[in-house]
């Protein structure tokens, strides 16, 4: 093995020891999470099984695109505790067979984790509604990915294991033809894939030079003289070269290559997939430089040589990481089957072509055109504005000892949950946002919503309100910054409200028991149609949609009651201590007593001393009290998307009056007097910080 990879296996081996002494985990299932962090996941965002996994170690899905990996390791009794030397034998890819036939077969084991339950009756609904779309269409492109993932700590197998792996790949595409619109696929990564998905920060200059070779033009045959076929301006070189090259480069240099790059790879864009899609056909791959806005590279010169190639100097991606991974992998996945796509690799290696934008290094501010190109996959500019003021501002905060306590106290395995210096939050008490997307980072001026929540504030919360029935935003902003620690307490109160909401997974399951049990077929449609005729069901339905807007209206139940101090800087420091934010805070985890519970099934107990349990309560019954009005009623069961008819402003506005009419109720005598002692829960809100 080459001296950098059993470096790269030594910082593996230590993770794997340091997640399996802070979580108290076998080593084998340490392995599944390193692995996890290795290529990239918020490990946060993955579902991992101990026991009972009918072979998936842990899967991640997407918005069209499912997961599962089966990880192996061999453990040797040296100080490392693995043994990346040893061929694997066939056992995984038979494990991640049965994971096939447990989620898209016919297999049903007897003893199975339930959250496993869960996720195949999921995915059997995402298939059904695809089924549903797909007849409906004659568009026959694969709108859902499953692919079944093989890590191992090493590159070595025996051979028995790649007959298997053959056998496993027949076995998903005989399937694949009979659910259109369905795209199944098998990878396996060993080390030397791992390896590209790490980029090690000790990393130092080689002894000589990295150099990388473009060729100008299509490969095959070649002119005289390529230079006719360039557009040059001294310190600008534009040309088309062919993809091929890029793997190469990609493979020699590694993540070096993509040191300029703000980013090295979203590994969940859709983007990414249709770049490799259409970079693995060969009719798509003779027009690719026209479906793609190709990669730009800065180099300190590039001598021409033989009249037919560049001989890049020290070479850095600073736009194109994606389409140069993407690339990789399309042709990896070619010669995963090689003598299978013989034809397609030789037009890989001869017609595929990439738009290739040279800069001279020094020519311009590289930062600047950083900055200004990475659009292809939308570049949220939360990747840009990381290192504003405002948000070493926000992150003082969220590290700071006191008055908050920060990541230093939380168990490593809990950290990557908070928000990073990369990720700012938006999620505030100003406007839900979801249904802006686009609009969250127009400009950092005035244009941009994160003008609005990080560099200035509403003058008066009536004002807010204003702004919300269509005032303008001159005539009710002021440029003056809110408390960072508000931000955090709405990043720690989002995650509670999407852990206390329903799981609409949950309430379908319960409700297609209930359905076996009466003798009925508990079909998608059958389903959808008791939940919606059923109030009870209806509104947990409804409030599993609603993570985002029941955070804003506790934020409106937060400002009516602190009303003049409803920024203070003091009252934030009371929040972040107080009831279950404040465990949230202290310890990066909710407390026992409110695991796996529903805000619907919470009683005096857990709200009396609990401000935000109290704020989300009186949200909550503001959606009930709205949604049992018949007009909404019957628009939410008629609406096509859900949760878009939820989230409208008309409604939000409604759910807010709502909040006001519940408050006096409780405060009235004899409604819930006992909870509130003679005040009402904004009063209350009140009291606890101020």
């Amino acid at each position: 093995m080459a001296d950098s990879q059993s470096t790269f296996v030594e910082i593996l081996a230590d993770r794997i020891q340091e997640v399996a002494t802070s979580d108290d985990l076998p080593s084998h299932h340490a392995w599944a999470r390193v692995a996890a962090e290795t290529l990239g996941y918020d490990v946060e965002s993955c579902e991992f099984f101990e026991r009972n996994d009918s072979g998936i170690d842990f899967y991640h899905m997407g918005d069209s695109i499912f997961e599962v990996f089966q990880c192996k390791l061999h453990e040797s009794n040296d100080p490392l505790g693995v043994d990346a030397s040893q061929p694997f034998d066939p056992e995984g890819v038979r494990d991640l067979g049965r994971a096939f036939d447990f989620l898209l077969g016919e297999l049903k084991p007897h003893n199975i984790d339930p959250r496993l339950d869960s996720l195949k009756a999921r995915l059997r609904e995402e298939l059904e509604l695809l089924r549903e779309t797909l007849a409906n269409t004659e568009d026959s492109v694969p709108k859902f990915t499953v692919n079944f993932v093989l890590v191992t700590l090493g590159d070595k197998l025996q051979p028995g294991t790649h007959d298997a792996m053959k056998h496993l790949k027949a076995k998903l595409r005989k399937h694949a033809t009979t659910e259109p619109g369905l795209q199944l696929g098998f990878q396996h990564l060993g080390i030397k894939e791992l390896a590209e998905f790490f980029e090690d920060p000790s990393r130092t200059a080689k002894g000589q030079k990295d150099t990388m070779d473009l060729h100008v033009g299509f490969r095959g045959p070649r002119e005289e003289d390529s230079r006719e076929k360039l557009i040059s301006a001294n310190d600008f070189v534009t040309f088309y070269a062919p993809a091929a090259d890029l793997v190469v480069a990609s493979k020699k240099l590694g993540p070096a290559l993509f040191d300029a790059n703000v980013r090295y790879e979203l590994k969940r864009s859709n983007v990414n997939e249709e770049i490799k899609r259409s970079a693995m056909h060969p009719k798509t791959m003779k027009v690719f430089h026209l479906y793609n806005n190709g990669v730009t590279i800065v180099a300190d010169n590039w001598p021409f040589r033989q009249k037919t190639y560049f001989q890049l100097l020290n070479p850095s991606v600073i736009n194109g990481c994606q389409t140069v991974r993407s690339l990789v992998e399309a042709e990896r996945s070619l010669r995963e089957d090689e003598e299978a796509n013989k034809f397609a690799l030789q037009v890989f290696q001869e017609k595929c072509c990439v738009l290739v934008r040279m800069i001279r290094r020094g020519a311009v501010d590289i930062e600047e055109v950083v900055r200004a190109a990475n659009t292809q996959n939308l570049m949220e500019p939360r990747n840009l504005l990381g290192n504003r003021n405002e948000q070493r501002h926000f992150d003082a905060v969220r590290h700071s000892a006191t008055p908050f306590r920060g990541d230093a106290k939380r168990p490593a395995r809990l950290r990557s949950k908070w928000p990073s210096l990369k990720r700012p939050v938006v999620a505030g008490f100003r406007r839900p946002l979801t249904n802006k997307r686009r609009q969250h980072f127009v400009g950092t001026g005035s244009a941009g919503l994160y003008s609005m929540i990080f560099l200035s504030r509403p003058k008066t919360h009536a004002a807010l309100h204003s702004l919300e029935c269509g005032g303008k935003e001159a005539d009710v902003m002021v440029g003056d910054r809110p408390p960072a620690g508000w931000l955090l307490y709405s990043a720690h109160l989002l995650q509670v409200v999407k852990e206390i909401l329903p799981k609409a997974t949950d309430l379908r399951s319960e409700v297609r028991k209930v359905l076996r049990a009466e003798g009925v077929e508990p079909g998608l449609a059958v389903v959808n149609e008791r939940i919606m005729n059923d109030e009870a069901l209806r509104l947990r339905f409804a409030l599993s949609m609603l993570d985002h807007v029941i955070l804003e209206l506790t934020g409106f139940c937060f400002a009516r009651a602190l009303k003049d101090a409803w920024l203070s800087l003091d009252a934030v420091k009371k929040a972040l201590i107080l009831g279950v934010v404040g465990h949230l805070h202290e310890h990066g985890d909710l407390p026992e007593s409110l695991k796996r519970r529903s805000v619907l099934e919470l009683g005096y107990g857990d709200l009396k001393a609990d401000p935000a349990l109290i704020g989300v309560r009186l949200a909550v019954s503001a959606v009930k009290s709205t949604l049992r009005a018949p007009e909404y009623q019957e628009g939410f069961c008629a609406a096509e998307r859900k949760c878009r008819y939820l989230q409208g402003q008309l409604l939000r506005r409604d759910f807010a009056r709502s909040i006001d009419k519940y408050d006096r109720y409780m405060a009235e005598p004899g409604h819930l007097e006992d909870w509130w002692k003679g005040s009402a829960p904004l009063s209350a809100i009140r009291r606890m910080l101020i």
